[in-house]
C-alpha cells in the first residue's frame, strides 16, 4: 500500500518570487503604504481620482510595470530628478528579463520532471467544428494529447515505430478524441514524444515523416473581448497542436 499523502500527490510547486522591483524601492523610499505620504504621494501625481492613481502605483509596485504617463508625472510627485526615475525603470526591466529567465528556467524544471512520454495530435484550425471562441474557452488541451505505454520509449526504436499505427488507432477509439471531435475534424498527423527533447512527427497513417527538437506542446490560442483576455487553448491560426 502506497504511503503518499493524497494532498502531496496533487501538490505542484510554486515558482520563485519575483525580487523587489527598483522601481517599487524607489516609490516605497517616499511612500509607506496605508500612510498619510503613500496619500500625498497620490495627490501629488495629479491624475483626476486617486483610485485611477492607486492603481498605478500598486501595478508598479508589484510588476515592475511603469507606463509613459506615470513615468512623467513621477519625479515631481517624489520629488527626485528625471535620470532617477529613468534608472529605477531601466533598473526595474532588467531585473524582469532576469526574472523571465529565471522562471523559463524553473517551468522547464519542473516540465522535465514530470513529462511522459506522449503523442500531440496535429488539427488544422480551418477544419473546425465550432468557431474559435469555442475552441479557446472550452477545448482542454489534453485531448490533444496522448499518453503511451511507459514500456513503449524502452522498446528498440524499430519497434517503437513499428507500434505508431496500433497507437493511433488506440487515440481515435478513445474518450479523449471523441472529446475531441466535438471542436475539429479528423487529425491531420500526429507527434510521438519519446522523451522531453525528442519529437517525431508522423502522417494519419502513422508512418514517420520527420525528426525535430521537443518539447512540442498541444497549442494555445487566447480569447478576448476587447482587451479583456477570456481563456485559451488551441491555436488561432494554421495546425493547431
Amino acid at each position: 500500500m502506497s504511503n503518499t499523502n493524497p494532498e502531496q500527490a496533487h501538490y505542484r510547486p510554486c515558482p520563485p518570487p519575483p525580487p523587489r522591483w527598483a522601481v517599487a524601492h524607489l516609490l516605497r523610499a517616499v511612500s509607506n503604504p496605508g500612510t498619510a505620504s503613500r496619500k500625498r504621494l497620490l495627490g501629488r501625481l495629479g491624475y483626476a481620482n486617486n483610485g485611477k492613481a492607486a492603481r498605478k502605483i500598486d501595478t508598479a509596485v508589484w510588476t515592475g510595470d511603469v507606463g509613459t504617463d506615470l513615468q512623467r508625472r513621477l519625479p515631481l510627485a517624489l520629488d527626485v530628478s528625471a535620470e532617477t526615475v529613468a534608472a529605477a525603470i531601466n533598473r526595474t526591466r532588467q531585473q524582469q528579463h532576469e526574472y523571465e529567465r529565471t522562471v523559463d528556467s524553473w517551468c522547464e524544471a519542473l516540465e522535465r520532471r514530470e513529462f511522459r512520454p506522449h503523442i500531440v495530435v496535429d488539427n488544422d484550425i480551418r477544419q473546425r467544428r465550432v468557431p474559435i471562441f469555442a475552441i479557446a474557452m472550452f477545448c482542454n488541451t489534453e485531448v490533444l494529447k496522448y499518453d503511451v505505454p511507459a514500456g513503449q520509449v524502452l522498446l528498440p526504436e524499430d519497434e517503437q515505430l513499428a507500434k505508431m499505427p496500433t497507437l493511433i488507432r488506440d487515440y481515435l477509439h478513445s474518450e479523449d478524441n471523441e472529446r475531441r471531435k466535438l471542436f475539429f475534424r479528423d487529425p491531420v498527423g500526429y507527434t510521438y514524444c519519446p522523451t522531453y527533447d525528442d519529437a517525431w512527427d508522423f502522417d494519419t497513417n502513422g508512418k514517420l515523416l520527420r525528426r525535430k527538437p521537443g518539447p512540442v506542446r498541444p497549442g494555445h490560442a487566447v480569447a478576448r473581448i476587447g482587451k479583456k483576455l477570456v481563456s485559451g487553448t488551441g491555436h488561432p491560426s494554421g495546425p493547431a497542436r
